[in-house]
């Protein structure tokens, strides 16, 4: 997702130019690509360009209970500011901001797509459930209790090693 910001650079500080995003990000992981829109603000800087702005990325998640995939949005708030390659004297700094991906190419060209998916990692649930109350896999047999009981039995022996004998030994305890 590049954007020439040439005709930004070269106007005065302040000056701001708009965009639209819908656009899908491949991701990193063996999930599927993230669906991701909104708007951003390009702002001329000293510098560079700052960009702002809100999104909404739909994510395809693993539920943390069942392990079944499903997709879920979470908003994406952005704000970094991109230094043009022309204004970095240093090699030690380029390194550091092409390492950072926050550096506007000497074509001018703005690429906002690794800023978008770690903001979008970074949104995303730390323990992802597809469904509030999801009742996940059985502890003894595995089966998913979304889609049908188990048949297994839910009460051990007493003195057993499971799930259910823990819970067992908090309940009378």
């Amino acid at each position: 997702m590049h954007f020439n910001v040439a005709q930004l650079l070269s106007g005065p500080m302040g000056a701001v130019r708009q965009r639209r995003i819908s656009s899908v990000l491949d991701s990193a992981d063996r999930l599927p690509p993230t669906r991701i829109a909104g708007s951003v603000e390009i702002m001329r800087t000293d510098r560079g360009v700052l960009v702002r702005g809100t999104l909404s990325a739909a994510l395809t998640l693993e539920c943390v209970r069942c392990l079944e995939q499903f997709e879920e949005s979470v908003p994406v708030s952005l704000e970094e500011e991109y230094i043009s390659a022309h204004q970095v004297s240093g090699r030690a700094e380029r390194l550091a901001l092409q390492a950072d991906n926050l550096l506007v190419d000497s074509n001018n060209l703005l690429d906002l797509e690794p800023a978008l998916k770690e903001y979008a990692s970074l949104n995303s649930p730390l323990k992802p459930v597809c469904k509030p109350g999801c009742p996940g896999l059985c502890p003894t047999c595995g089966a998913d209790l979304n889609r049908a009981a188990c048949l297994c039995t839910t009460t051990e022996a007493p003195g057993g090693t499971g799930l259910s004998a823990l819970l067992e030994k908090y309940r009378t305890a």
